[in-house]
């Protein structure tokens, strides 16, 4: 990503402005070279090379299980203090577009990474990236739960990979790895009461997701004066907040028992095939180890072919922590 950024826009749009001397038009007796390809070339740029060789480094941690967050913050920060006025507004634009689309692709990676006490992944993470990743990945690999791998939270892992909690099936899953002093499993981030109500009255293939839906939730709650300062914001009604609203006050962190999720080689399964199963009940289910999580042997929130969304992408997330900077560089 990175390197077409930088081999199929920047460098020829460089190379174009150059050739066309803008930089003649554009130095300024008050701003200088500010606003110049010169400028942007010397301060810039680098960023984008500094980007590419920290991309190297943390491909070459992997093979001794290090991970960490990408350098996408620092390096388009960087460049976003040096003026593009050498550049048109639509070629400004579609330099915006591919960063904007490298920043998101690694934000996850960074949320998954980065070494914070709490989870930032719950199910309404996994619920708006459930439908961008099935059609990205219509088949996923098949994977099995390990209960003779288990974890605890606020303790390093002894294998790198995905973890699902060992006794509630609506705790969203984590990423934890055993290099460079271990990425600790986190406690668990799953519903509270209003998540709970929530899920109740919208169920499962709506929630989160169905704007309606989620506004009739935060309407009818008893806790509904938590929500209004959102959805009424300067003084208009915006429906389409009400489940981000929700969604702040709906989740709970506790003290969790992990059970390690591995992917079964060369076994795969097609995506939308999943069939869906009944919401589970708020008494959280146990998760059964050993077999392989298919629908009929796993009848727990992991099953319903949403709710099954997070393992799979949980299961991306593995991937992508373990393979992500090829893909970026």
């Amino acid at each position: 990503m990175v390197s077409d950024l930088m081999n199929g826009v920047v460098n020829p749009l460089l190379v174009l402005a150059q050739g066309q001397n803008r930089d003649a038009f554009l130095v300024d007796p008050r701003w200088g070279s500010r606003n110049t390809t010169e400028n942007w070339s010397n301060n810039a740029w680098p960023f984008l090379r500094d980007f590419q060789c920290s991309l190297a480094k943390d491909i070459a941690g992997r093979a001794f299980e290090q991970y960490g967050i990408t350098d996408t913050n620092n390096c388009f920060r960087g460049m976003s203090e040096y003026s593009m006025q050498w550049a048109t507004v639509e070629e400004e634009q579609r330099f915006i577009g591919m960063v904007r689309i490298i920043s998101d692709y690694a934000n996850n990676i960074d949320q998954t990474l980065d070494d914070y006490h709490h989870s930032r992944w719950n199910d309404y993470d996994f619920a708006h990236s459930y439908k961008e990743f099935g059609s990205q990945h219509p088949q996923i690999p098949k994977f099995r739960v390990r209960a003779d791998i288990a974890g605890e939270s606020g303790r390093t892992t002894v294998r790198t990979g995905v973890y699902v909690a060992q006794d509630d099936p609506l705790a969203a899953l984590q990423f934890a790895w055993i290099g460079n002093g271990g990425g600790k499993l986190r406690p668990a981030k799953t519903f509270n009461d209003i998540g709970l109500a929530a899920l109740k009255q919208v169920g499962r293939e709506d929630l989160w997701l169905d704007d309606q839906k989620m506004f009739d939730v935060a309407m009818q709650s008893p806790h509904q004066a938590l929500f209004k300062p959102t959805i009424y914001m300067l003084g208009n009604e915006h429906r389409n907040f009400a489940a981000g609203a929700v969604e702040e006050e709906a989740f709970v962190d506790r003290p969790c028992k992990w059970y390690f999720v591995e992917i079964i080689n060369g076994e795969f399964e097609d995506f939308e095939k999943i069939a869906c199963s009944p919401v589970p009940s708020e008494a959280a289910a146990r998760i059964v180890g050993g077999d392989a999580c298919v629908p009929c042997e796993l009848q727990t929130t992991l099953c319903c072919r949403r709710d099954f969304a997070p393992v799979r992408i949980a299961i991306r997330q593995n991937n992508l922590a373990m393979g992500f900077p090829a893909e970026l560089k």
